[in-house]
């Protein structure tokens, strides 16, 4: 490889890890040049302002003596004064003007730095937004064709077990018993939302009635605030339940009310279905097998299975 196509591949990784880092590298200038226009500003106000000011009142109190001599007509006295202003303008351009023009460049490289940010996650929301639809379609096929339980089976590893009882008349029946099965000691969910709450959580207890309130309680105050405020986002609910947080999580959650005419048109230009209008965990209705093995006493933990809307960070405009 010669030193030329060397030289042209570093360049070229160069350029593309600038453009990668270029917001933090334009905020972090515009902070810098903030400070440093704030610094030339005095040390050349602390300089020649004073002296500035000073001649300029040392000329203006000479075409004041000179307003009384019959020689020094009205004309020379406006001419006089406009040329003192002109003199005072140009001075302190000179002093201040280089820091007026740094902190504006300043200005100008932070708004362009917040500005690619905000093209970022625009980018990053669609994309999640069209993962999710693309994934509620593929689960709502499933569920069509193979049933609900199906569905939870293969998106969260729950599988039925089947125990025969033998009643003392002699009756036998079929139990089925609803597990989680982790694979390779990792809970896997096809939903990229959905959570196991176990051990693990830093909410979670070994009294199952603290278990059954811890739940409900934060399920009713997500839905207090939700009523209140408009919108929930899934960090804040990951966090009360003692669940790590997510980048992702920060961008959906709930809405609760679509029917307004601002947030109709802007759901309906972005192509957002709304949701149920309320929080919930997934599990009190029992309509899950994780759910109903948790109700029953089988299995101490759960999938929390949230009813999110999807992506709500880019809905907040219409509240």
């Amino acid at each position: 490889m010669s030193i030329f196509s060397s030289a042209a591949r570093f360049g070229s990784n160069l350029v593309q890890k600038v453009k990668f880092r270029s917001p933090e590298l334009l905020i972090g200038a515009g902070v810098v040049g903030l400070v440093g226009a704030a610094v030339v500003a005095v040390r050349r106000g602390v300089r020649w302002h004073n002296a500035a000011r000073a001649e300029i009142l040392h000329d203006l109190e000479t075409i004041k003596k000179a307003g009384g001599s019959p020689e020094y007509s009205r004309e020379d006295r406006v001419r006089d004064y406009a040329q003192v202003i002109g003199k005072g303008v140009w001075s302190f351009t000179q002093i201040y003007g280089p820091s007026v023009a740094v902190g504006a460049a300043s200005v100008v490289s932070i708004l362009a730095g917040t500005g690619v940010l905000r093209g970022r996650l625009a980018a990053v929301t669609s994309a999640a937004a069209t993962a999710q639809a693309a994934l509620d379609r593929y689960r709502q096929r499933v569920r069509e064709k193979l049933g609900d339980d199906a569905d939870y089976e293969f998106a969260h590893e729950v599988v039925g077990r089947k125990t025969k009882l033998k009643h003392e008349d002699g009756t036998k029946e079929t139990q089925v018993t609803y597990h989680l099965v982790p694979s390779s000691g990792e809970w896997m969910a096809a939903s990229p939302y959905s959570r196991i709450w176990d051990e693990s959580a830093l909410e979670w207890s070994p009294n199952r009635e603290i278990q059954y309130l811890t739940l409900r309680s934060l399920e009713n105050h997500f839905n207090r605030e939700l009523d209140a405020r408009g919108v929930v986002f899934l960090n804040d609910v990951y966090k009360a339940l003692g669940l790590p947080m997510s980048p992702e999580a920060a961008l959906v959650g709930w809405i609760k009310d679509y029917e307004t005419p601002k947030m109709k048109a802007l759901a309906e230009k972005l192509g957002r279905t709304p949701g149920d209008g309320a929080v919930d965990f997934g599990v009190f209705d029992g309509e899950t097998a994780s759910a109903r093995a948790y109700l029953a006493g089988d299995d101490d933990r759960v999938v929390l299975d949230f009813n999110v809307d999807g992506v709500v960070y880019d809905l907040i405009p219409a509240l």
